[in-house]
């Protein structure tokens, strides 16, 4: 499992850093998150969040597509002898923020922030850029905002179809 996330270096200045780890899941549970069994993938440096994150995650993943092409030998000194490993990449994880680098879409305040084939649509104060995922509609009218409330127990459900039908307006469209 590879994870990514930023922190704030200094409580009053805005510098951003990256850092991506990896953690060996067929340790048993009370071992994963040992700081001893989680390896650093990567750091990244600020001051501002990279415009182009995938070429420093490239050089860690590029050593995992290796491994998974030629077996990762280990030695094993209960049997004094060597074996050959098989390496899975199960998961990619980072908080809201970071998940953006990975996948490549919206953010946690776009306008459909539960990400792009979620259709509720967040909700913005008057002039406002930033979204919000409310449930219910502002008192004001608010353009953009003005979309009926929608119940907690009924929430809408994207689909794969709505991916399929955007897929096809993509592939139908003139190109110049």
């Amino acid at each position: 499992m590879v994870s990514l996330d930023s922190a704030q270096l200094y409580e009053s200045k805005q510098s951003d850093c990256w850092i991506y780890i990896w953690i060996i899941l067929n340790l048993s549970p009370d071992k994963q998150y040992k700081k001893v069994h989680v390896c650093l993938g990567g750091f990244i440096p600020g001051p501002n969040k990279p415009k182009n994150i995938d070429s420093f995650l490239f050089v860690g993943l590029h050593h995992i597509a290796a491994l998974q092409r030629e077996g990762l030998h280990i030695w094993d000194v209960s049997e004094d002898r060597a074996f050959k490993s098989g390496l899975y990449l199960l998961f990619t994880t980072a908080d809201g923020p970071g998940l953006v680098c990975w996948d490549g879409m919206v953010g946690h305040s776009s306008r459909k922030g539960c990400r792009v084939y979620c259709p509720m649509q967040g909700r913005r104060k008057n002039q406002g850029t930033h979204y919000y995922p409310a449930l219910l509609k502002p008192l004001d009218n608010i353009p953009g905002s003005d979309h009926p409330n929608i119940n907690v127990f009924q929430l809408p459900l994207g689909g794969s179809g709505d991916y399929a039908d955007n897929l096809m307006r993509v592939i139908s469209a003139p190109s110049r």
